[in-house]
């Protein structure tokens, strides 16, 4: 071990400065700090292997597509009428992503908001969809998701989301992120239906809900430009 003479105090033989004044040190010190000094020992570094994941998460997947096709076969080969493993299948998707996410991957709260309102529009599309079919024999039915459900499940996102970025305005908390991305997959619906020209319905939830989302990006990027910016920098390394 070193020695610095101005503060009395021994410090590592790596450093050439004492980290309390700035002297140079001096080499050398009694017989009795060297033998502490080799006795000092540190616990192992035990590296964490990507192998050794829960026995849960690392067949769950597997688990999820066995017990969907083993589904499919039993309705496709006694079929009575109704498409049933296609609601089994929405369901074990819909499954396997909320244990996923909310209970291995441990997402943030932002980052949860936004996926969540993803996850739950593909489900409640997905089941609409088996129902038609199911009902008309063609995509026909699909309407009271895209018009009512999904609207009411993506305003209800964004709105919280607004709540969180008023109520942590202090805080850097990526809610920015979450809204941006919540508003983009809210205008994907009224683009959908012209797309399709659906025109059979009003679709006046899905239109008001296109230009609720416009008005928070606008609203974003207008008044919260500067940490818009930055949370989109840090986030994605821009």
């Amino acid at each position: 071990m070193k020695h610095c003479r101005n503060c009395k105090v021994n410090v590592n033989n790596r450093l050439e400065n004492c980290p309390l004044c700035g002297s140079f040190l001096e080499e050398g010190i009694d017989a009795e700090s060297d033998i502490t000094q080799s006795k000092i020992t540190y616990p192992p570094l035990a590296v964490e292997s990507k192998n050794n994941k829960n026995f849960l998460q690392k067949n769950l997947l597997p688990f999820f597509l066995v017990t969907g096709a083993v589904c499919i076969a039993i309705n496709w080969i006694i079929y009575n009428g109704t498409l049933w493993s296609g609601y089994v299948l929405i369901g074990l998707f819909g499954g396997y992503f909320a244990v996923m996410n909310s209970v291995y991957r441990r997402r943030r709260l932002y980052s949860m908001l936004g996926l969540s309102g993803l996850i739950s529009s593909i489900c409640v599309l997905g089941i609409d969809i088996v129902h038609s079919l199911d009902v008309y024999g063609n995509l026909s039915g699909v309407a009271l998701s895209i018009e009512y459900v999904i609207p009411g499940i993506l305003i209800g996102i964004i709105i919280v989301t607004d709540i969180f970025i008023f109520a942590n305005k202090s805080k850097y908390k990526y809610f920015f992120v979450s809204l941006f991305l919540t508003s983009i997959l809210a205008l994907l619906p009224q683009f959908f239906i012209w797309a399709l020209q659906l025109n059979q319905l009003t679709y006046w939830f899905t239109f008001s809900l296109f230009f609720f989302s416009l008005l928070n990006m606008l609203v974003m990027v207008t008044a919260y430009r500067k940490t818009f910016k930055q949370e989109m920098l840090r986030k994605f390394n821009l």
